[in-house]
C-alpha cells in the first residue's frame, strides 16, 4: 500500500546526500525538495554529480550518507527485492536510450510489462500503443533500433520508460547528441507527458534551451554541492559567477590549461 501524503509534503525528499567513488566525494550533502506535478531540471558542469544523483535516488548507486525519502517511505536503505515496487513508480531515460538493438520497438517498450506485470497480449499491444501515441511514434512498432534516427530512438526511450505509469521520471541527457529540432521535440513531449499524465521529473542536462522549456525550478549543482536552486528565472538570470560563466559557456585561463 502507498503511504498517504498531505497536499503539502514532497514527493521526493533528499537529505543530506553524499557518495564517494574511493577518495573522490562526487555528492555533498545535498538536500532537496520534489513536489508532485513538477519539472525539476538539474544544471551544473561536468563532474558536478548530476548523474550520480539520477542513480543514487533510484538504488542504482549506495549511499556513503544521508537518505532518499519517496512517498514518505525511506528507500534508499532498502533491499533490491524490496525496491523492485518502488522501481515501478520511478521511471528512467538512460543516456541515449539504451534500447536493446536486437528487438523491436515493440518488443523495447513492452519489456517492462512483461517483466513486471501479469497482462495479457492484448493489454501490452494497447499499453505500447498507446504511450507511441503519447511519443508521437505511432505505427513504428515494427521497426528495429537501427532503422530510428537519433532522435527517434530517443522518443522510443521515453515510451518504455513511461510503459508501466510511473509516478517520476528521471531523464538523464534527454537530449545529449541530438540536434536542436530534434532537443525541441524532445522538450515538447517532455512538458506533454506533465501536462496529460501529471508526471513529475527530474531533469539532468548541459541543455540550456531545454532547460527554459521544461523547467518548473532549476537546482544547479557544483563541485557535487547544490550551489543554487529556484525557479526558473531566479536561476537563468543569476549574477553569481559560477552560473553566469556557466549559462555563457565560457572558460577561464585556469580551465584552458586544464583541458
Amino acid at each position: 500500500m502507498r503511504p498517504v501524503m498531505n497536499d503539502t509534503e514532497p514527493l521526493l525528499q533528499l537529505r543530506g546526500l553524499c557518495k564517494l567513488f574511493g577518495d573522490l566525494q562526487v555528492l555533498r550533502d545535498v538536500d532537496l525538495d520534489l513536489h508532485a506535478g513538477e519539472t525539476l531540471v538539474v544544471l551544473g558542469p561536468s563532474g558536478a554529480g548530476k548523474s550520480v544523483l539520477l542513480k543514487c535516488i533510484v538504488g542504482l548507486l549506495d549511499l556513503n550518507r544521508g537518505s532518499v525519502v519517496f512517498r514518505g517511505r525511506r528507500i534508499d536503505t532498502l533491499s533490491e527485492r524490496a525496491l523492485v515496487p518502488i522501481r515501478r513508480e520511478i521511471g528512467f531515460l538512460f543516456q541515449l536510450g539504451g534500447l536493446f538493438d536486437s528487438m523491436s520497438v515493440f518488443d523495447n517498450v513492452a519489456f517492462p510489462i512483461r517483466e513486471h506485470l501479469r497482462a495479457d497480449e492484448a493489454t501490452c499491444r494497447d499499453r505500447v500503443a498507446q504511450v507511441l501515441s503519447l511519443v508521437g511514434m505511432e505505427g513504428g512498432a515494427d521497426l528495429m533500433p537501427a532503422d530510428l534516427s537519433g532522435g527517434q530512438r530517443r522518443r522510443i526511450a521515453l515510451a518504455r520508460s513511461i510503459v508501466l505509469e510511473p509516478t517520476l521520471l528521471l531523464y538523464d541527457e534527454p537530449t545529449a547528441g541530438l540536434d536542436p529540432v530534434r532537443s525541441d521535440v524532445v522538450a515538447r513531449i517532455i512538458r506533454r507527458l506533465q501536462e496529460t499524465l501529471g508526471l513529475t521529473g527530474v531533469v539532468v542536462t548541459h541543455d540550456i534551451a531545454l532547460a527554459k522549456k521544461v523547467a518548473d525550478r532549476l537546482v544547479f549543482l557544483h563541485e557535487g554541492r547544490v550551489h543554487l536552486v529556484g525557479d526558473r528565472d531566479t536561476v537563468l538570470n543569476s549574477s553569481d559567477p559560477t552560473i553566469s560563466q556557466f549559462l555563457a559557456g565560457t572558460s577561464d585561463p585556469h580551465e584552458l590549461e586544464q583541458a
